[in-house]
């Protein structure tokens, strides 16, 4: 608990011992984060007022969930035993987290583990059938099962015993195949290995009705037509099937982890943008094409959430919106949050082209973006017919600011050893454009809400947006200027001082600071008083706009000393 660093899984405050009552007992005792709720307790909460689980809400947990398995799958623990009750909620912001780690073990491949770990209800079929060389993926059939549970209002698998849980699982999924049988427990030999009983009779029938269905399966490739017997068999386990999963908006959510064959696929092919973007309300659904498809990475969802939190916290004032009430947070989060982690996906990979070379490895490169980077985006915005003209617009400046940021880092990056440092390939009005394309996805977000919410883009707001993001990204660059360098990212102090000299690039900036502040006080005295002051009382709140100056007019900002860049590069 002490490694484990993440906003989805519950921080471990304080440890200490304690002696028990007998003579060498000691007791460990744990000092968590406190949360209100949990899953569990929001579940019977709407299961008390006969009351659906809000789709929304499903959709926030399962993603929140997922998130936090996959930090503690790629630190190699698995947490064995994922249920509603082992869901801490924060009543106030929904933010989930995974606790009791009682059960958690990191895996080592060929080490056995223990079987009968987990609770019933979410536990995986292999561990039904004594696995003890098991992956990652037991906790993401449990995550199915809690995303099912909220969907349906009652577990999926409600099993008494591990026979009934198989009877369970199997009116849902079918039978499994001897090869699902031997990729779950390859020492499994026994056909059942369980004791008789109504269980097991009812399991022998549904096994029969699998045997028919492959069948039919065979009669229908050819080999005969089916019986009005065979037809009618064919019916009924197709209602048990349909019957069960009916009630679930998100159903194509549930069949993508609820199936046998998941011991079979590799967990690193599990990921949190499977299961973002099989939500149906998901935008990510509407690209019908391959070549369309707009995917959400877990990086890009773990880099975007400051950006997210400054959003929701900074701007939604603009749109009549609270960042208190949860109801307006919910309602556009997961569609500005899926957007938002997308574009902040393919931003990292725009900069990890631009790292400086390996030299143990010159050819070790990744692939540059595609030219069209914003296209697949595009065209999930289009199919939800929210891709106004000026939308289009923002994004394609997006497309702008990454060619923008590849010419000029290309310029400044640190020549390899025996090569002469090129010229500068890049002027003034080239780092100011860059500059000001550069939180195209913060306008992005505000013209999406604009969208979403069926009004105009007030151009008074946009344009004080836009003068305030430019003081943003000016700020970000002072304190983020050593590890640019290091990182041969775009960054304007860099930049001047590359155009025009240490002294003179620092002078230079000041003098830019000065025109961009001044055209920040005038686009705000242009706002609407009481919005003005909601704005700079939230900003003030959240220290958005403190960089050091100590004058109106941005003249003694503190600028960092420049380097020489190439004992940094590599």
């Amino acid at each position: 608990m002490k490694e484990l660093r993440h906003p989805n899984v519950v921080e471990l405050k304080h440890a200490f011992y304690t002696s028990g009552e007998k003579p060498g007992e000691t007791y460990l005792n744990v000092v968590m984060e406190y949360c209100s709720d949990t899953v569990y307790r929001v579940m019977k909460h709407y299961t008390k007022m006969k009351q659906p689980v809000p789709h929304i809400f499903v959709q926030l947990y399962s993603y929140q969930m997922a998130r936090a398995c996959a930090y503690i799958h790629a630190v190699g623990i698995c947490h064995r035993d994922i249920k509603p009750q082992n869901l801490l909620v924060d009543g106030h912001t929904h933010a989930l987290k995974v606790c009791d780690f009682g059960s958690a073990k990191p895996l080592v491949k060929g080490e056995p583990n223990v079987a009968y770990i987990c609770s019933r209800y979410y536990r995986a079929p292999e561990l039904i059938f004594g696995a003890t060389d098991y992956g990652f993926v037991i906790d993401i059939w449990s995550m199915a099962c809690v995303s099912a549970e909220l969907i349906l209002g009652h577990p999926i698998f409600p099993g008494e015993s591990g026979v009934d849980q198989l009877v369970e699982i199997i009116k849902v999924l079918g039978t499994p195949t001897r090869e699902e049988l031997m990729a779950m427990n390859p020492n499994y030999t026994e056909p059942l290995g369980f004791d008789d009983g109504p269980a097991m009779d009812q399991l022998r029938a549904l096994q029969q009705k699998n045997a028919f269905l492959q069948l039919l399966q065979d009669a229908w490739r050819g080999e005969g037509a089916p019986s009005k017997e065979e037809q009618g068999l064919l019916a009924e386990t197709l209602q048990v099937v349909i019957a069960a999963l009916r009630q679930a908006s998100a159903i194509s959510c549930i069949q993508l982890f609820l199936t046998l064959g998941l011991a079979t696929i590799a967990t690193e092919e599990l990921t949190l943008s499977k299961l973002v973007s099989a939500c149906p309300e998901h935008p990510g659904q509407a690209s019908a094409s391959d070549s369309q498809k707009c995917e959400v990475s877990i990086e890009g969802v773990d880099l975007a959430q400051s950006a997210l939190e400054d959003f929701v916290n900074s701007y939604f004032v603009f749109h009549n919106l609270s960042p208190e009430r949860t109801q307006d947070v919910l309602k556009y989060f997961p569609t500005l949050s899926f957007v938002e982690s997308h574009i902040y996906g393919l931003d990292q990979a725009n900069e990890d082209n631009l790292l400086p070379p390996d030299p143990r490895n010159l050819n070790d490169r990744l692939p540059p973006l595609p030219a069209d980077p914003l296209g697949p985006l595009r065209a999930v915005l289009r199919e939800r017919q929210w891709l106004t003209p000026r939308l289009e617009q923002e994004l394609k400046e997006g497309a702008r600011f990454w060619a923008l940021e590849r010419k000029i880092c290309s310029a400044l990056a640190a020549p390899r050893k025996g090569e002469q440092s090129l010229p500068n390939s890049f002027d003034r009005s080239d780092v100011e454009e860059a500059l000001r394309l550069k939180s195209f996805d913060y306008r992005t977000m505000n013209l999406l809400l604009y969208v979403m919410r069926g009004e105009e883009p007030n151009k008074m707001h946009m344009d004080f947006l836009a003068t305030s993001e430019i003081l943003v990204e000016i700020g970000d660059d002072l304190v983020d200027y050593f590890e640019d360098v290091e990182r041969n990212s775009f960054n304007i102090y860099r930049c001047f001082l590359a155009l025009y000299g240490p002294k003179a690039g620092q002078e230079e900036l000041r003098k830019y600071i000065r025109a961009a502040e001044k055209d920040f006080a005038n686009a705000f005295r242009n706002l609407d008083e009481g919005l003005a002051q909601k704005w700079l009382r939230q900003s003030e709140a959240l220290k958005r706009h403190s960089f050091g100056s100590e004058s109106a007019q941005g003249g003694n900002w503190e600028l960092p000393p420049p380097i020489e860049e190439a004992s940094c590069q590599g």
